[in-house]
């Protein structure tokens, strides 16, 4: 067993045994109907995924505009961007330039869940072999550590920020190259290209991956790996490249959104969570459940835990090779930097142990372009939970007495995956869930369906709850019909504009929405003239209006 576990392995063979241990992992987690997107988990319109898909459908429905995400099917006639319902910006371009013999209901992210853990496995199994030796228990060993990642596991219903694979691979790039084993400038390019990249995917990992390009260029500088005048282009060509990217996506000129908004000292990570985790999701050996670990009710956005095997793992290390850890630590000091600004960052300036408020700082009035733009303070941690989980498995594997290292990383793996037992069950009860529309769907689909298009009043961000807004756009966006409001992130909804509507004549073949409680009757009976009682009906949700045209 031990010969077999530890004998040297062709490239070729050591991949095709990652991605079996990967696939197998996978589907033991998942299922196909999961990825196939027909699984309930996809169809709640009381969670994140809703927004998700709904907002790439009113994208795919849409002519092309400027920036390239721009629809004007979501709080119409203004118009949003579809980046901003986190719909993958380069899975929905790739959607809308060759998916149009596919159904209607079609969507992307259950693969894209697939591909996500797939990148994951293969990069954890990628930087341990690259960095050690490729054997099967290292194969073993990088895949299980990477894809039982607690930040990687609960983020689940945010399927554009699984693709953590990435910060992965370039942290293996930056780590492989200081290391001699592979050349910067390669190195370099390589970066460039995952940044690149990422600029298609979400702008928080863009930003991870530019802090670890930074650490690279700099580090390979200082070290001469690397000459100034090359230092300058790369930074050139990076800033440039993500600027122009998010510039035709939208994320930065879209007149439809704002760019800063509050939360970034709620969406924080408690200074627990990297030893207990959150609530969300506890550990099994450790005990989580006797402690308030969300002190602001959205610090699950922060959930960093280590898990128990990587603890014990840091613990060895700092016990028993203290030394080697300090030489790590003096060779990477420009990644030691980065990783405790990253800390700092994802602390916020209220920092909290369990649910108590440990101290507050105030930051220069400057920061608040970067705190109110990257909100989610919490999320930043991830960076610094990868350096330690994979940083400390090279330096264990490394170690001269072969079986000890053999035993023991087999049984940190074993502990790490045991204790993720809670972490699963969190999958498992969102593949789980039954489908939520909160209203009849086959009555709505319809309504909908012969509609030209759809106004909600009041609209999302004027009085309407998420839920409701949602309900509607799940249906507008299936049927691709242009909806006045919409479950938007950092929407710019002018309540009033929104409402003159209700000023301008009655128009043909619109469905109206007065949710209830939220419009008085008489004005609804105001604005329909004489027609109110042939085109309006009370429905649970609220009163539902339609002037039907006879032509």
């Amino acid at each position: 067993m031990n010969l077999s576990l530890t004998k040297s392995m062709s490239t070729k063979s050591y991949y095709l045994l990652s991605l079996a241990i990967a696939i197998f992992y996978i589907f033991y987690i998942f299922n196909l109907d999961f990825f196939a997107g027909s699984n309930a988990f996809w169809f709640d319109v009381r969670t994140d995924p809703t927004q998700h898909i709904t907002g790439m459908w009113a994208y795919i429905g849409d002519s092309w505009h400027f920036p390239l995400l721009d629809t004007k099917y979501l709080n119409y006639p203004q118009g949003s961007n579809a980046a901003f319902t986190d719909s993958i910006p380069i899975a929905a371009l790739l959607y809308k330039l060759l998916g149009w013999f596919l159904p209607q209901d079609w969507h992307y992210f259950g693969w894209w869940v697939f591909f996500s853990y797939l990148l994951q496995a293969v990069a954890g199994a990628y930087f341990l072999g690259e960095a050690t030796t490729k054997t099967p228990y290292v194969a073993l060993v990088g895949v299980l550590f990477a894809v039982t990642m607690p930040s990687l596991m609960i983020r689940i219903p945010h399927t554009a920020l699984l693709t953590q694979g990435l910060l992965i691979f370039m942290l293996a790039f930056y780590y492989l190259a200081m290391q001699g084993k592979q050349e910067a400038n390669k190195v370099l390019k390589k970066e460039l290209f995952i940044l690149y990249f990422s600029c298609f995917v979400h702008p928080y990992l863009t930003v991870m991956l530019f802090v670890i390009f930074l650490v690279s260029l700099f580090s390979f500088w200082i070290y001469k790996k690397t000459t100034l005048d090359k230092v300058i282009l790369y930074l050139a060509f990076s800033l440039v490249g993500i600027f122009f990217f998010w510039y035709i996506i939208g994320y930065i000129n879209s007149e439809h959104s704002q760019m800063q908004t509050i939360g970034f000292e709620i969406n924080s990570m408690n200074l627990l969570s990297p030893l207990l985790g959150t609530n969300l999701a506890e550990s099994f050996f450790l005990p989580s459940h006797k402690f308030v670990l969300d002190a602001t009710g959205m610090q699950i956005d922060g959930h960093n835990y280590l898990g128990f095997g990587t603890l014990l793992l840091l613990g060895y290390l700092l016990l028993f090779h203290f030394k080697i850890v300090m030489e790590g630590v003096l060779k990477h000091w420009i990644l030691v930097v980065a990783v405790v600004l990253l800390t700092l960052y994802s602390l916020s300036t209220k920092v909290y142990v369990a649910d108590t408020l440990l101290f507050t700082y105030e930051l220069p009035k400057f920061f608040e372009i970067i705190t109110g733009t990257f909100r989610s303070s919490g999320r930043f941690f991830w960076i610094v939970g990868y350096v330690l989980v994979f940083f400390s498995l090279i330096t264990f594997i490394l170690q001269k007495n072969k079986r000890k290292t053999l035993y023991g990383v087999l049984f940190l793996t074993i502990v790490q995956i045991i204790d993720m037992t809670h972490h699963r069950s969190y999958l498992e009860e969102a593949l789980n869930r039954e489908k939520y529309f909160k209203v009849d769907y086959a009555i709505w689909s319809e309504l909908v369906a012969q509609s030209t298009k759809v106004y909600l009043f009041p609209p999302y961000k004027c009085g309407a709850e998420i839920e409701d807004t949602l309900t509607l756009q799940y249906f507008t966006s299936l049927h691709r019909k242009p909806f006045n409001s919409g479950f938007l992130a950092r929407a710019n909804v002018d309540c009033e504009q929104k409402s003159s509507i209700l000023e301008n004549e009655v128009e043909e073949d619109v469905l109206y929405l007065f949710l209830k409680d939220k419009i008085e009757e008489k004005k609804i009976n105001i604005f329909f003239k004489d027609s109110y009682e042939k085109s309006c009906k009370n429905y649970d949700i609220g009163i539902v209006c339609k002037k039907v045209n006879r032509k």
